[in-house]
């Protein structure tokens, strides 16, 4: 492995990295900084590599040798942007270069993700109930709640995406019934097959909202 021929993988990963950053119109500038940041350590780590004579496979102990370049107590967040910006590069050379070696992980995660809470059937009984319940300060503030939290329950759709539906997305005529989620969270849209139950409850619902 070259010095030329490392360079051309990392520019491969970096334009597959460019381009699925384009295909998402939700990301910002901050996003944009971020890109253009791991694209500066990917080009800086393999200076470093051939400042280094080009060993190839790339010990795991080269790659924290550069991580840890100018380290210190207070650069933690540094290290592990550098660490996880090679170590992705890496994971991508390895696919056409089985030779490579990847870096264990060496830092915790930094946001322990909780674990979510799986919603009974009877949950979701009790959820609907207390939904015709709720103090009526607009119309249909009941029976779009509580049709809400069936369609959520029944198709395991975001909240944002059941929120974000319109009339033209809700396909209520064809076989099979179905939703239309736009603009999901790849910046894709998708289609979402309804229950017989919950196509007929959507009917109901626009029924009421039409009368």
């Amino acid at each position: 492995m070259t010095y030329l021929d490392l360079s051309a993988h990392a520019e491969e990963f970096l334009a597959m990295r460019r381009a699925i950053f384009r295909a998402n119109p939700r990301r910002g500038g901050q996003d944009r900084r971020r890109l253009r940041y791991n694209e500066k350590l990917v080009r800086g780590f393999i200076t470093y590599w051939q400042e280094q004579g080009c060993p190839w496979p790339i010990p795991a102990a080269l790659v924290l040798d550069w991580v840890t370049l100018g380290s210190g107590r207070h650069h933690y967040y540094r290290d592990l942007h550098r660490f996880y910006a090679v170590r992705a590069f890496l994971q991508q050379v390895r696919v056409f270069e089985p030779g490579t070696q990847i870096p264990e992980n060496i830092f915790r995660p930094l946001h322990r993700r909780r674990t979510p809470h799986l919603y009974s059937e009877s949950d979701i009984v009790l959820l609907m109930e207390a939904a015709w319940k709720l103090r009526a300060v607009c119309r249909f503030r009941r029976e779009t709640v509580h049709t809400l939290i069936g369609l959520l329950a029944s198709t395991g759709m975001r909240i944002g995406e059941a929120l974000g539906l319109t009339l033209d997305d809700v396909n209520l005529d064809v076989d099979p019934p179905h939703v239309v989620v736009r603009d999901t969270k790849f910046g894709k849209s998708r289609n979402v097959v309804l229950h017989p139950s919950t196509a007929k409850r959507l009917r109901q619902y626009l029924h009421w909202r039409a009368v």
